[in-house]
């Protein structure tokens, strides 16, 4: 059976007219995902930057650190995570930036989780000086949710990355 490249045509233009489809949807889902990230990691990274006491005092509190790596955690963290939301934004190294926030995230989980199973009520102090955010199931939730939303981020980014490189 001979098929002609008239009958072809209209299916090859279905699949791709999909994949384009799908290519901006995946598009439209990681920017909003890595904007939502980014708004989350701002927020927290200049709360900690606008009281660094304050934050400084939540690490020690979660009595897993000496005073000296205690003091470097308080003093890069906020960093990091500046820079995150920035190359999140900015679309630099996607793949390494979410594969970075995803790690973040999961560290601050398992944080809290180890506090929590120690029988710690302390302050989150993910966002500055709210005394009333006590670590617990709404604060593993939020990091769990974040953490999540790296992971899909990361997807749609090596997704996207594949269909470029098959397109070419």
């Amino acid at each position: 059976m001979n098929v002609s490249d008239e009958a072809v045509a209209p299916v090859t233009l279905t699949v791709l007219s999909k994949n384009a489809r799908g290519g901006r949807v995946g598009h439209v889902l990681e920017r909003l995902i890595a904007c939502s990230l980014a708004l989350l990691l701002l927020r927290s990274a200049f709360a900690h930057l606008g009281n660094p006491y304050y934050f400084l005092s939540s690490v020690y509190a979660y009595e897993i650190t000496g005073d000296r790596i205690g003091k470097g955690v308080a003093l890069v963290l906020p960093f990091l995570q500046m820079v995150i939301a920035f190359n999140l934004l900015t679309r630099w190294w996607l793949i390494e930036t979410y594969c970075l926030g995803l790690l973040m995230f999961l560290g601050f989980i398992g944080v809290q989780a180890f506090s929590m199973q120690r029988g710690l009520e302390i302050s989150c102090g993910c966002f500055g000086a709210s005394g009333s955010l006590h670590i617990g199931f709404s604060t593993l939730l939020v990091t769990g949710i974040a953490a999540l939303a790296a992971l899909t981020g990361l997807c749609c980014t090596i997704i996207q990355d594949r269909m470029e490189a098959h397109a070419k």
